[in-house]
């Protein structure tokens, strides 16, 4: 939804709203399967039960691995799947995400041998996966909280870029035979200083959010312990429960908002262009950045 209005000059003004809405989008980082119930309001006495050792069912039926032995800990046999160590399938499609932008563009259309664009977006973009867990390698990453409570991870998203500003240019510039400087110029020194044009694309944008993490666990960690929780006892996906340092559960989001990366600035080289009267088509390009 949107307004132009053209003025005086070929400018072109426009405002505009940009909304969207995602659902049904791949959940990354919730593909385990195998993990304890929620077990946040145990007792010390009840998690360190969990972790004792007790006979294996499993003894002689598995033949090799971590479960073939005669005893487990006590949690394992109280996952979904106690015959398996991990169990998990492809992400799920239960993800949703929301886009609110405003977008203003200024356009000079080519007149007078110059053409110009200025587009500045204002917009937040919140989700609670914005990653599918197997396509991490092209940026981003995935964390679960709490993998009974996915709900907990909607926050900033990953890529979220509160401000962008794009800046592109092209300039015939007017120098040379019938141009405003060198009107009547000889053809041998036209071919020389006439003809030529400039271009650049510059693009400024906000950092990106950053989501910490924390690992203040005991013994070895196996997922993101994250985000500037105050600690409790919870279960882990996969692997043993946790003791924080005290007993309740931080709120803070996945993504920090009030964090950011640095500002960062693409450009694209200031190109210088010249046109040569040729029965064939030639065109000498230089570029030059500052």
């Amino acid at each position: 939804m949107g307004l132009q209005r053209q003025f005086p000059g070929n400018i072109v003004l426009e405002a505009a709203y940009v909304g969207m809405k995602g659902k049904r989008l791949y959940y990354g980082g919730a593909e385990s399967f195998n993990h304890l119930p929620e077990i946040a309001g145990a007792s010390q006495s009840q998690i360190t039960a969990l972790n004792q050792k007790v006979a294996n069912p499993f003894n002689g039926i598995i033949k090799t691995g971590a479960l073939s032995g005669p005893e487990v800990s006590a949690f394992q046999l109280q996952l979904p799947y106690p015959q398996f160590i991990g169990f998990s399938i492809d992400s799920l499609p239960v993800a949703n995400s929301i886009y609110h932008s405003f977008q203003l563009r200024v356009e000079k259309r080519l007149f007078h041998g110059l053409q110009f664009m200025v587009a500045y977006t204002l917009s937040k973009s919140i989700d609670d996966a914005s990653v599918q867990g197997l396509t991490t390698f092209l940026g981003g990453s995935s964390s679960l909280q709490d993998p009974n409570n996915r709900r907990l991870e909607r926050s900033l998203s990953q890529f979220d870029a509160t401000h962008v500003l794009n800046v592109t240019y092209v300039w015939d510039i007017s120098i040379g035979r019938g141009q405003l400087i060198g009107r009547n110029w000889n053809p041998w020194v036209n071919g020389i200083l006439g003809g030529w044009k400039t271009n650049a694309i510059w693009q400024f944008s906000s950092g990106l959010p950053l989501g910490l993490s924390r690992a203040n666990l005991r013994g070895p960690a196996t997922e993101s312990t994250r985000h500037a929780e105050k600690g409790r006892w919870w279960g882990r996906p996969m692997g043993e429960p946790v003791l924080r340092q005290s007993r309740s559960r931080g709120g803070a989001a996945a993504i920090c908002s009030g964090l950011r990366g640095r500002y960062p600035i693409s450009e694209s080289p200031e190109s210088l262009l010249r046109n040569f009267p040729s029965s064939r088509n030639f065109r000498w390009v230089g570029s030059e950045r500052e």
